[in-house]
């Protein structure tokens, strides 16, 4: 670069001294038009040869160094030498097939070493997305890490530079979805005959959102690409709606269930209503005791749930008893057709 400069000016010298009028009388001017044809001559063999394998040679340096380490500093050094190389032979081109010529090998490279560079980044900003889906958070600090310290950002194209811009929010962006869809539920209330499913599958969905938020604010170094307090505004916010959800609704839909149950086994005792609603409400209330822990909401909330279905057992199971009774009855006293009755009730 310095001696392309030096080149230019000498260049510029020599041309200027033989085009000078009277010159001839002093100097040899054919001994300067000889010199200022060697040098060109030289030059051209330097930038066909030697300058066209250092630029080929420092892609390839690029591309063995972007598979080792991404974040090395000499990636960035490398690709502003090439771009330095590239821009300033740029400016000796002229209308000689081999400028061209050159100048195309040089940005070629160039070229060539940004695209590896580039490829590797969008790579790595995938692989980076995964982590945080996965939630494996430690994971996604490391890559993070490594795509900060990348020293070469004005060699990359301006979207991927803004997609590692934006890759620190992702886990927070990604997660915060997934609380939207559960919040909606949380705040909608009792609506449809099968909430109490729709509860099942969101209390699962509760269960995993609350492990990843938690892990997400206790992975070291999380900090330097999320604002944990938002996380942790965000936790209490799901913690307090997924509280009220149950304090509420879900004991407002057992105590309901547990109703149905009662008037079902009065009005048809082998009604299939009667089955499903009590597997129904088995399955909320040992659901709900996988999250039952210390805090006193906890505890009144299951006792709730709990009691509302020994009820409708209770129930169910004192009005079987009654029915065998009275089929026994109908066998003593010879109402065989009574008992046939009874007993398809009863199976």
């Amino acid at each position: 670069l310095e001696q392309a400069e030096e080149f230019r000016k000498v260049r510029q010298i020599l041309d200027c001294l033989v085009q000078t009028k009277g010159i001839e009388q002093y100097v040899e001017v054919q001994d300067v038009e000889d010199m200022c044809a060697a040098l060109r001559g030289r030059w051209q063999k330097c930038c066909e040869d030697s300058l066209t394998q250092w630029q080929e040679r420092a892609c390839k340096d690029v591309q063995e160094e972007a598979c080792r380490d991404l974040a090395s500093s000499r990636i960035g050094n490398l690709l502003s030498a090439m771009h330095a190389v590239s821009t300033t032979f740029d400016q000796f081109v002229g209308c000689e097939a081999w400028h061209t010529k050159v100048a195309g090998i040089l940005a070629r490279a160039y070229s060539l070493a940004r695209e590896t560079v580039a490829t590797k980044v969008v790579a790595c900003i995938q692989a980076t997305r995964e982590t945080a889906d996965h939630g494996r958070f430690g994971a996604f600090v490391e890559r993070m890490d490594v795509l900060v310290r990348i020293g070469c950002v004005e060699h990359l194209p301006h979207d991927v530079c803004e997609a590692v811009e934006q890759l620190g929010i992702y886990p927070l962006v990604a997660i915060r979805a997934q609380v939207e869809s559960l919040t909606a539920f949380l705040l909608s209330g009792v609506e449809d005959d099968d909430w109490d499913q729709k509860w099942l599958e969101q209390a699962e969905e509760f269960w995993k959102v609350q492990q990843v938020l938690d892990c997400l604010v206790q992975t070291k170094g999380i900090e330097q690409y999320v604002e944990v307090q938002d996380v942790e505004d965000m936790c209490a916010a799901l913690r307090g709606r997924w509280q009220k959800c149950c304090e509420d609704s879900l004991t407002q839909w057992q105590e309901r269930a547990c109703k149905d149950v009662q008037e079902e086994a009065c009005r048809d005792l082998a009604s299939s209503c009667i089955a499903t609603l009590l597997s129904a409400m088995h399955a909320v209330s040992t659901t709900f005791d996988q999250f039952v822990g210390c805090e006193a909401w906890h505890t009144k909330t299951s006792d709730i749930l709990a009691r509302a279905y020994g009820v409708a057992r209770e129930t169910v199971a004192t009005e079987v008893v009654a029915c065998i009774q009275a089929t026994r009855e109908a066998a003593d006293h010879g109402r065989f057709g009574a008992f046939v009755e009874r007993m398809d009730v009863l199976v």
